[in-house]
This record gives structure tokens, sequence and C-alpha cells, in this order.
């Protein structure tokens, strides 16, 4: 929705989840030499403003810092404040491409000394207030990094939403069951891997997915499954009632040249058959700074998940900062290649 008043112009995105509608609207305002831009969520009636005030003078743009805006309950990404233009709201782009950090290698930075520290809660603060719209932790099995203590701490904790990485096991789906994240993604997993290699046979397992498919679903978690760009197994996901799946993106990122083409392709092809299935499709897995341009290129993404890659960076810049630099580069999606 977008209207012009005088020099007032505002647009809305209105958005409703589980029932409950929220309402985001940019209004950007022009008087002598100011300009104004607000960003107004309203739910259930209650609202919040934030504003940023910009001045010219001379024929420069100076900015007057405020705190940034908080995009804590709403997939939009960070509004970016260096430009006096107002961006547009559009839903096919970059405005509802959300991040979904994930923190498994805090944890590991934890349990290899055995510590207390570094505090999971506190690491998914710091991503949520630099704009992620999602914090991801994998409970494995052997319980390397993540334990079930940060599940449940960050369920109460975080104000996004929380991804539960995990496999088809009773003990981690009883884990499950009870901490009720906002959505789980099924992962394949062997306990001899240093990270999860390939996608969930979801074609060549049906029988024992479906069970937990329909408790995940019957407990009101949204269910994903971690799947190769293979027509097969997107299709079985349909069938499974899974109604996101999470394009294993790794195969890609590990390749170079003609090879690497090869597979963004076939990301591709995965990407719009999911969706012309009625799928929400998702991708992760190897993506960083220097190959995020090519992942950019599958279309009607949803959610990026990446992990490795920011807590690496977060060593030399902090972990908003490369949290903030991800979001940034991820502004480059224009809806994919048709």
């Amino acid at each position: 929705m977008s209207s012009v008043k005088g020099k007032k112009e505002k647009k809305c995105l209105v958005s409703s989840v589980k029932g409950k509608k929220e309402k985001k609207c940019l209004v950007s305002s022009v008087k002598g030499k100011k300009e104004k831009k607000c960003l107004v969520s309203s739910v259930k009636g209650k609202k919040e403003k934030k504003c940023l005030v910009s001045s010219v003078k001379g024929g420069r743009n100076n900015e007057i810092p405020l705190s940034s805006l908080d995009t804590r309950h709403s997939p939009l990404l960070p509004l970016d404040t260096r430009h006096s233009s107002l961006l547009p709201l559009d839903t096919r782009h970059s405005s509802l491409l959300r991040l979904g950090v994930n923190i498994d290698h805090v944890a590991t930075l934890r349990q290899v000394r055995g510590t207390a520290y570094p505090d999971l809660v506190q690491a998914a603060r710091v991503c949520e207030a630099a704009g992620a719209g999602g914090i991801t932790v994998h409970l494995r099995e052997d319980r390397r990094h993540i334990q079930d203590r940060d599940v449940f701490a960050l369920r109460k904790a975080i104000k996004t939403r929380l991804n539960l990485e995990m496999a088809n096991n009773p003990d981690i789906l009883s884990v499950a069951l009870k901490v009720r994240p906002d959505e789980v993604c099924l992962v394949p997993e062997r306990r001899q891997e240093l990270t999860t290699e390939g996608g969930l046979d979801a074609a060549g397992q049906e029988r024992r997915l479906r069970p937990t498919i329909g408790k995940l679903r019957d407990a009101g978690i949204e269910v994903s499954l971690f799947i190769a760009a293979d027509p097969r197994q997107i299709e079985a996901a349909a069938r499974l009632g899974a109604p996101v799946i999470e394009l294993h993106t790794g195969t890609y990122c590990d390749l170079k040249g003609a090879a690497a083409r090869r597979e963004l392709t076939a990301l591709c092809a995965g990407a719009r058959l999911a969706h012309a299935m009625g799928l929400t499709v998702n991708a992760g897995h190897g993506i960083n700074l220097e190959n995020a341009r090519g992942i950019l290129e599958i279309p009607h993404l949803n959610t990026l998940n990446i992990g490795h890659s920011i807590i690496c960076n977060a060593v030399f810049t902090g972990l908003n900062r490369a949290v903030r630099e991800m979001l940034e580069a991820m502004r480059a999606y224009h809806g994919g290649k048709p």
C-alpha cells in the first residue's frame, strides 16, 4: 500500500502470522532542508515509531545519528539510512529476504574449553540487534556444541524466530516438542561428520519421516526439510506435507567455474519447482560474502541460514558488524533469475 500527500510519502506492508496482523509503514517527509523518515509498526493497536532525521547543508546530506530501526518482529531487513531516498517496501525483493544466523559455533568455543562463556543468549541478542530475522541452532545427537539447555534458554530470550535443526531422532524430537521452536529443519546427521554433508533423503525415507513431521505440525511447529535441489526430493517434501524446504547450497559453495555454474543452475531450477508446488524456499550451507552473489541468483528465496562464515568474520570485525555485512550483501537480491 502506498500513498502520497503533499511532500509526505507513505508505504506500508501488512503481514499476518498465526492470525496476528502486523503493519509496518515507512513514512518520508521533507520540510525545508530537513527530511524525516519514520518506521511505524502496529500490532494489535500497539504502535512503535522510530525516526531518522537528515539535514542538507551546502549540498551535503548530514544524518543525525539515531538508534537503528528495530526489525526484530518483522522479516524486513534494516532500512538503509545512508541515502535520503525512500526505500520501497517491495515484497518480491530484498525487503523480505530474511537472514537466519546459525550460532552453533559460538557454542563450539564454549564447549572446547568447558567454560560458561561465551553466552549463546547474548550472541543471539547481538544478531537480532544487527537485523537478523531469526536464530538457528543444530541440536545434534552427540551434543558437540548446542546443549538442551541452550535451546530452552533461546526459546525464552529471542524476539525473532527460533529455527531448530535436528535429525529424525526420537530423543531430539522429544526436546523439540517441549521447546516448540518456530521452525524445525530436519537434516541428515552422521556422528563422524564435521558438518552436515549433503541433503536429507526425503524420497527414500518417507515412511520414517511422515510420523515425525506429523507430530511437529500438530504441535504448531513449521517443518522444513534440508534437501538437495533434486526434483525427487522436492516432490517428496510436498507429499510429506512439509511446507518449507531449505536447499543445500554447500556443493555449489565448494565448487568453482563451470561446475559451480551447473550446480547453481540446478539450485535455480529446484527453487522454481518448489515454488510452483506451493513450498517456501530457504537456502543454506557454506554461504559467505564471496559466494553470496551467486546464491542471490536463486529465485523465490525467503530465508538464508548462514552461520560459520559470519562467526569467522566476527573474530575480526565483531558479531554485530559481521551480521550487518551479510545483510548488506543480501540487499543485492532482486528476486533471483526468473
